[in-house]
C-alpha cells in the first residue's frame, strides 16, 4: 500500500485477506504464497477519498467486497475489482455497515436527522429495501 492500512479481513476459507488503506487502494492478498493477487483503487468518493477512512467487509461467498468510505457503500467483486453497485442514498457519513449472512442484503447507519436510522439494500442491486427507524416507546 502506497498509505496507512485502515481496515482488513479474512476471507471465509481463510486463504485470503483484503486490506484497503486511507486512500481507497484495496489489496487482496494470497495467504499461501503472500503476494498480492488482486489490487484495485475506487473511483473517488467525491474527489477527497485520500484523506479518508476506507473500510471493507467480506460476502460469505467470499466473491464480493462491501467497501465503504464517508456517504458512499459499494459492492466490489473479489476477483476482478470492478464495482458491482453502489449506494449513496443518505448524502450523509455512513457510520458502519454490514453483510447479512445469506450475502443477500447489506445494512448501513448514518447519523440521521431521525436517530437510529437504518438502511437495508440489496446486494446485487443496491437497491433501498427497507428503512428502520427506532422510536421511542410512547410512555
Amino acid at each position: 500500500h502506497q498509505r496507512r492500512v485502515s481496515d482488513v479481513r479474512v476471507f471465509p476459507k481463510g486463504d485470503r485477506v483484503v486490506c484497503c488503506d486511507w486512500g481507497g487502494g484495496c489489496t487482496v492478498w494470497r495467504i499461501d504464497s503472500g503476494v498480492p493477487w488482486l489490487s484495485f483503487s475506487l473511483p473517488s468518493f467525491g474527489g477527497v477519498v485520500e484523506v479518508l477512512r476506507t473500510y471493507v467487509d467480506v460476502f460469505p461467498d467470499g466473491e464480493r467486497l462491501l467497501v465503504r468510505c464517508m456517504e458512499v457503500v459499494r459492492v466490489v467483486s473479489s476477483t476482478s475489482g470492478d464495482v458491482v453497485c453502489e449506494s449513496n442514498r443518505s448524502r450523509l457519513p455512513v457510520f458502519f455497515s454490514s453483510i447479512f449472512p445469506d450475502g443477500g442484503r447489506i445494512i448501513a447507519g448514518t447519523l440521521e436527522e431521525e436517530p437510529g436510522s437504518l438502511t437495508i439494500w440489496s446486494a446485487s442491486s443496491c437497491a433501498l429495501v427497507q428503512t428502520l427507524s427506532h422510536r421511542s416507546p410512547s410512555s
